[in-house]
């Protein structure tokens, strides 16, 4: 690694189980299938059980372009990966962590210790679409967003 990547290892800022997948997304970006990644910033990724997030900041990358992406990452690493990108809508960001399943709706539940969590509906037809299982999914949101999530299947 060149100095400041090591710097930034050291650092803690990135992870050495980062380090893998953003040289995949170096490597996708100097293909011209890929342009959009050029103007996307890579913020993090996670990986839990059998299933890799990343999330990028990219204002001109079409939902088929990330799963293409995330296709192209999952070749790569031999994981099955989704693509989400970073957002403060939280709804939007969880649409896109469960996808191709469709939410339902999302309830925000105000619990007795002050804090909250967030709800989110699925229908039981669309179960079988999640690209985990919901106690990974539920995790990964948590962590993501910093908040309380519960996957609910109805």
């Amino acid at each position: 690694m060149c100095p400041r990547c090591q710097v930034l290892v050291e650092s803690g800022e990135v992870r050495k189980d980062e380090i893998p997948i953003m040289k995949v997304l170096l490597e996708l970006e100097e293909n011209d299938s890929f342009r959009g990644l050029r103007d996307a910033k890579y913020v993090r990724s996670l990986r839990l059980k059998d299933l890799t997030i990343v999330v990028l900041k990219a204002k001109n990358l079409a939902p088929p372009e990330l799963n293409k992406i995330a296709r192209r990452l999952g070749e790569a690493l031999g994981t099955r990966v989704q693509v989400v990108e970073h957002t403060r809508d939280i709804k939007r960001m969880m649409a896109e962590l469960v996808s191709p399943a469709s939410i339902t709706g999302v309830n925000m539940v105000w619990l007795p210790d002050g804090t909250t969590q967030y709800v989110v509906r699925i229908s039981r037809h669309e179960e079988k679409l999640l690209p985990a299982g919901r106690e990974v999914l539920e995790e990964a949101l948590s962590v993501l967003l910093n908040a309380q999530i519960r996957i609910k299947i109805e």
